[in-house]
């Protein structure tokens, strides 16, 4: 009996000894020596996809070691988002610490509506060290719509292909990987893309989430109809930054309304080939839960204010008395 308890006694010591030995090695740095990169964090994103991430690029050896550490910190929902400078020749606990803690940070705000080439020009007048203007266009070239409009934290020193993956990655979190939204599309059975479409024009037309659901359901209602959407933002896209001011959402004119473009919809039916611009959460859930109404025409007057019709004598009215 004394040598059962003895073995017993001394497989727990081995296992013991095992367990803080592993431990041990876990927390120890993946190497001696080696170089800072930046690393993504995404707004929302969990500390299992983090530590995932952490483990895949090889900062640490594995990514249950994170996790505990956060758990035996209490720290599991202090991870803050955005592109930090970390190394394989640190602790686990202190990259844990690196992505909770980020002294150098630069908060940057993306907007929604914005077109690729203003979240180039603003990026590009925060005196970042790495980023290129030209570069974020020509790496952001079929990504129109899938740059998050939101708030970051990130280094002055991030590459011109780390803003894009932050932005990007946040599109994901956000949208792509949104259960609720999925979940809106799923029942709608709609297209992912003609609807992101859909909410980049209600992110440029509307001013609200009420007037993006009537503006939903008016333009749903004119391609079932197979009538031209007519949608003074698709023209504004389409004519690009204007020569004389500078800016890129000005008021279309006649000759902007005949341009020919596919992103036109004066002059094209049917939805454009893509989105215009960066988009809100609430601008696609909209897309997705448009209200019932009679509206076939809407416009805005000088004062932001919207006013809908049923029929174009109404909409002709309408222009007369608020434009």
């Amino acid at each position: 009996m004394k040598k059962i308890i003895l073995a017993a006694v001394i497989a727990a010591v081995v296992l013991i000894a095992a367990i803080l030995y592993t431990w041990h090695w876990l927390n120890l740095p993946v190497a001696t020596q080696a170089e800072p990169v930046n690393f993504t964090v995404a707004r929302g994103e969990s500390l299992t996809d983090v530590a995932e991430n952490l483990a895949t690029q090889k900062l640490i050896k594995s990514a249950w070691t994170v996790r505990l550490l956060a758990k035996f910190n209490q720290s599991e929902n202090k991870l803050l988002p955005g592109i930090f400078s970390v190394s394989a020749a640190q602790k686990p606990l202190e990259i844990l610490q690196t992505l909770q803690t980020s002294p150098k940070e630069l908060t940057i705000t993306i907007l929604p509506g914005w077109r690729r080439e203003e979240i180039a020009v603003y990026l590009n007048t925060l005196g970042l060290t790495n980023f290129s203007e030209t570069e974020f266009l020509q790496l952001t070239k079929k990504m129109e719509g899938q740059l998050m409009a939101e708030t970051y934290r990130i280094f002055p020193d991030a590459s011109t292909q780390d803003l894009v993956d932050l932005l990007h990655k946040q599109y994901l979190t956000d949208l792509e990987e949104n259960e609720e939204i999925q979940s809106l599309l799923s029942e709608s059975g709609e297209n992912w893309t003609e609807i992101l479409t859909l909410a980049s024009l209600l992110q440029r037309e509307a001013r609200d989430f009420s007037q993006m659901q009537n503006i939903a359901t008016i333009i749903k209602r004119r391609l079932a109809d197979n009538y031209p959407l007519q949608l003074c933002a698709s023209a504004q896209y389409a004519s690009g930054q204007n020569a004389k001011t500078g800016k890129w959402w000005e008021e279309p004119t006649l000759a902007d309304t005949q341009i020919d473009s596919p992103y036109n919809t004066y002059e094209y039916k049917g939805l454009p080939p893509g989105p215009i611009c960066a988009v809100s959460v609430s601008a696609v859930k909209a897309a997705l839960t448009p209200v019932e109404n009679d509206y076939y025409f809407y416009l805005h007057d000088k004062n932001g204010q919207i006013h809908y019709a049923t029929t174009f004598e109404e909409h002709e009215a309408n222009k007369a008395q608020y434009l």
